[in-house]
Protein backbone atom coordinates (compact mmCIF):
# COMPACT_ATOMS: atom_id res chain seq x y z
CA UNK A 1 0.00 0.00 0.00
CA UNK A 2 3.06 2.29 0.06
CA UNK A 3 2.67 5.39 -2.09
CA UNK A 4 -1.14 5.12 -1.93
CA UNK A 5 -3.64 7.34 -0.15
CA UNK A 6 -4.99 5.92 3.09
CA UNK A 7 -8.82 6.00 3.27
CA UNK A 8 -10.17 8.03 6.17
CA UNK A 9 -7.00 10.04 6.70
CA UNK A 10 -7.69 12.98 4.40
CA UNK A 11 -4.75 13.33 2.04
CA UNK A 12 -2.20 11.14 3.81
CA UNK A 13 -0.04 9.16 1.42
CA UNK A 14 1.50 6.00 2.84
CA UNK A 15 5.27 6.50 2.70
CA UNK A 16 7.49 4.51 0.40
CA UNK A 17 10.18 3.10 2.65
CA UNK A 18 13.35 1.23 1.83
CA UNK A 19 14.06 -1.46 4.42
CA UNK A 20 17.56 -1.86 2.97
CA UNK A 21 18.28 1.88 2.84
CA UNK A 22 20.93 3.71 4.83
CA UNK A 23 18.32 5.67 6.80
CA UNK A 24 16.43 4.04 9.68
CA UNK A 25 12.79 3.17 8.90
CA UNK A 26 11.38 5.48 11.60
CA UNK A 27 13.35 8.39 10.08
CA UNK A 28 12.07 7.54 6.60
CA UNK A 29 8.49 7.63 7.92
CA UNK A 30 9.07 10.88 9.82
CA UNK A 31 10.75 12.53 6.84
CA UNK A 32 7.96 11.44 4.49
CA UNK A 33 5.31 12.97 6.74
CA UNK A 34 7.32 16.19 7.18
CA UNK A 35 7.68 16.35 3.38
CA UNK A 36 3.91 15.89 2.95
CA UNK A 37 3.30 18.76 5.39
CA UNK A 38 5.89 20.97 3.66
CA UNK A 39 4.37 20.23 0.26
CA UNK A 40 0.92 21.19 1.54
CA UNK A 41 -0.48 17.67 1.14
CA UNK A 42 -1.21 17.42 4.87
CA UNK A 43 -2.93 20.45 6.31
CA UNK A 44 -2.98 21.36 9.99
CA UNK A 45 -5.48 19.10 11.73
CA UNK A 46 -5.14 16.29 9.18
CA UNK A 47 -5.43 12.89 10.82
CA UNK A 48 -2.62 10.38 10.46
CA UNK A 49 -3.36 6.66 10.32
CA UNK A 50 -3.17 4.79 13.60
CA UNK A 51 0.19 3.33 14.50
CA UNK A 52 -1.11 -0.19 13.95
CA UNK A 53 -2.75 0.67 10.61
CA UNK A 54 0.40 2.25 9.18
CA UNK A 55 2.58 -0.57 10.54
CA UNK A 56 0.29 -3.10 8.84
CA UNK A 57 0.38 -1.14 5.57
CA UNK A 58 4.17 -0.99 5.65
CA UNK A 59 4.57 -4.51 7.09
CA UNK A 60 6.80 -3.29 9.89
CA UNK A 61 6.78 -3.37 13.68
CA UNK A 62 4.31 -0.88 15.23
CA UNK A 63 7.09 0.31 17.56
CA UNK A 64 8.88 1.72 14.50
CA UNK A 65 5.84 3.80 13.51
CA UNK A 66 5.33 4.84 17.13
CA UNK A 67 8.93 6.08 17.27
CA UNK A 68 8.38 8.15 14.09
CA UNK A 69 5.13 9.60 15.47
CA UNK A 70 6.83 10.42 18.79
CA UNK A 71 9.53 12.33 16.89
CA UNK A 72 6.85 14.27 15.01
CA UNK A 73 5.20 15.18 18.32
CA UNK A 74 8.53 16.13 19.88
CA UNK A 75 9.29 18.33 16.85
CA UNK A 76 5.89 20.06 17.12
CA UNK A 77 4.76 18.74 13.74
CA UNK A 78 2.01 16.52 15.17
CA UNK A 79 -0.11 16.17 18.28
CA UNK A 80 -1.47 13.00 19.83
CA UNK A 81 -4.65 12.85 21.86
CA UNK A 82 -6.01 9.81 23.65
CA UNK A 83 -8.76 8.15 21.66
CA UNK A 84 -8.55 10.62 18.76
CA UNK A 85 -5.19 9.61 17.30
CA UNK A 86 -2.37 11.66 15.87
CA UNK A 87 -2.98 14.77 13.80
CA UNK A 88 -0.83 17.40 12.15
CA UNK A 89 -0.38 20.22 14.67
CA UNK A 90 -2.41 23.39 14.30
CA UNK A 91 -0.74 25.36 17.07
CA UNK A 92 1.57 28.33 16.72
CA UNK A 93 4.15 26.28 18.59
CA UNK A 94 4.44 23.90 15.65
CA UNK A 95 4.88 26.85 13.30
CA UNK A 96 7.46 28.48 15.56
CA UNK A 97 9.37 25.21 15.88
CA UNK A 98 9.26 24.70 12.12
CA UNK A 99 10.55 28.23 11.49
CA UNK A 100 13.42 27.77 13.95
CA UNK A 101 14.32 24.39 12.48
CA UNK A 102 14.16 25.84 8.97
CA UNK A 103 16.36 28.80 9.93
CA UNK A 104 18.94 26.42 11.39
CA UNK A 105 18.87 24.18 8.31
CA UNK A 106 19.13 27.16 5.94
CA UNK A 107 22.08 28.55 7.88
CA UNK A 108 23.86 25.21 7.62
CA UNK A 109 23.02 24.85 3.93
CA UNK A 110 24.22 28.38 3.10
CA UNK A 111 27.46 27.81 5.01
CA UNK A 112 27.92 24.53 3.12
CA UNK A 113 27.30 26.23 -0.24
CA UNK A 114 29.52 29.23 0.50
CA UNK A 115 32.37 26.93 1.59
CA UNK A 116 32.15 25.43 -1.89
CA UNK A 117 32.23 28.80 -3.63
CA UNK A 118 28.58 29.26 -4.55
CA UNK A 119 27.31 32.82 -4.89
CA UNK A 120 24.17 34.20 -3.29
CA UNK A 121 22.47 34.21 -6.71
CA UNK A 122 23.33 30.53 -7.28
CA UNK A 123 22.19 29.54 -3.79
CA UNK A 124 18.90 31.38 -4.33
CA UNK A 125 18.47 29.67 -7.71
CA UNK A 126 19.03 26.21 -6.22
CA UNK A 127 16.58 26.86 -3.37
CA UNK A 128 13.92 28.11 -5.81
CA UNK A 129 14.36 25.00 -7.98
CA UNK A 130 13.94 22.77 -4.93
CA UNK A 131 10.80 24.62 -3.79
CA UNK A 132 9.36 24.31 -7.29
CA UNK A 133 10.17 20.57 -7.35
CA UNK A 134 8.47 20.05 -3.98
CA UNK A 135 5.40 22.00 -5.12
CA UNK A 136 5.21 19.89 -8.27
CA UNK A 137 5.06 16.77 -6.14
Amino acid sequence: MAGKKRPGTETFIVPDIDPLGDKALFLQIRDSIVHQVAAGNLAPGSRLPSVRMLADDLRINPATVKKAYNMLVDDGVAVTRDRSGTRIAVTATAKDTAEKDLARAVTEAVAFARARGLTTAKITSVVKKQLDAIAAG
